[in-house]
């Protein structure tokens, strides 16, 4: 639902840029985004530095919200959310 909809300044998909996802751009942004939610916060910030094209996947809201409410609370603790967003509600 996103790295192939989100468009370059000169209108061309992130996809389309050499290089951008390397073989990875044959999978549909679906399968992507369910790789990437296999790993943990860590592993979206390393995927995150890999191109631009990656960049906008790993910083999906949706990731972050499901590394946040994955994240095991200490007895009494709340999770506060930061209007920045789910990645900076992230410790």
């Amino acid at each position: 639902p996103m790295g192939s909809l989100l468009f370059a300044d000169d209108r061309r998909s992130l996809r389309e840029e050499p290089g951008a996802l390397g073989a990875l751009a044959l999978l549909p942004d679906e399968v992507l985004m369910q790789i990437l939610s296999s790993g943990g916060a860590r592993e979206l910030a390393c995927c995150a530095c890999t191109s631009r094209a990656m960049r906008v996947l790993a910083l999906s809201e949706d990731l972050w919200k499901a590394c946040c409410l994955e994240e095991e609370m200490a007895p009494g603790e709340w999770l506060r959310y930061d209007p920045g967003g789910w990645r900076c509600t992230y410790r």
